[in-house]
């Protein structure tokens, strides 16, 4: 599930602020009040902003052969009104400026209170959004990428439900998604080794689907061993087994 810290002048600003990010009604949304704040002397010393923590109720998991930018995208809204039609290479990208998806993400890391310098680029049919915030990028991307993973998952439903664009966009901060990718195709081949070795069943800590996918591909032409997904809700295991001679 998504969950993101939101802060405000009392509880309820920092509620509504939390509703706007995500995008979603009151009763799809739980809320945990982390600091009630105060106001301080004189409502100025010593004031102390109130936190909250919000998550999303309704997100659902996605099948594994699905990329990792659909992962986390919401499926298109019935909609009256036609699409936008997708862009295609990178001068009409330019031509554009800045894409919805770009948009919603600076807006979401303002509402947070997060700076950051936000660049766009195209990748196949997908919007890349490569993200530089400095001292707060570890906070950004959360353990695992989850942090990342969940900011990538709203903007997409946002940009959805408004309708503002039909492309898949992909979230990465300083790089991280190319160092976790080159990370768990390394983790397959160590995991492969010794299943193989020990001639026992292995598996990794649970993974998102695209992460899981990631294994399941690293391993498709080894013919010693064969991977299975175990697990229930969005982040499941990989199991890898020797094959029976």
């Amino acid at each position: 599930m998504v969950s993101i810290e939101v802060e405000g002048k009392t509880p309820e600003e920092a509620i509504q602020k939390a509703l706007e990010v995500l995008d979603a009604p009151r009763e799809k949304v739980k809320v945990e009040i982390l600091e009630e704040g105060s106001k301080g002397l004189f409502g100025m010393i010593g004031s102390k902003q109130a936190k909250v923590k919000a998550t999303l109720l309704e997100i659902t998991e996605p099948d594994v052969g699905r990329s990792q930018a659909s992962e986390f995208s919401p499926r298109p809204t019935v909609s009256a009104t036609k699409p936008p039609r997708p862009i295609t290479d990178a001068r009409a990208l330019a031509a554009l400026g800045d894409t919805p998806g770009k948009e919603t993400l600076e807006e979401l890391l303002r509402l947070m209170g997060f700076k950051a310098e936000i660049t766009q680029r195209l990748d196949g049919d997908k919007i890349i959004l490569s993200v530089h915030a400095g001292e707060d990028s570890n906070i950004l991307i959360g353990r695992r990428g989850k942090n990342l993973n969940g900011l990538q998952y709203v903007v997409n439903r946002i940009c959805a439900r408004k309708n503002e664009n039909t492309q898949p966009v992909v979230i990465d901060i300083e790089g991280y998604r190319e160092r976790r990718e080159e990370a768990l195709e390394a983790l397959a081949q160590r995991l492969a080794a010794k299943a193989k070795s020990s001639h026992r069943e292995v598996e990794t800590e649970p993974l998102s689907a695209a992460e899981r996918r990631l294994i399941h591909m690293a391993l498709k032409d080894d013919a010693e061993v064969r991977t299975q997904s175990r697990g229930e809700g969005p982040y499941k295991n990989v199991v890898i087994r020797p094959r029976s001679r």
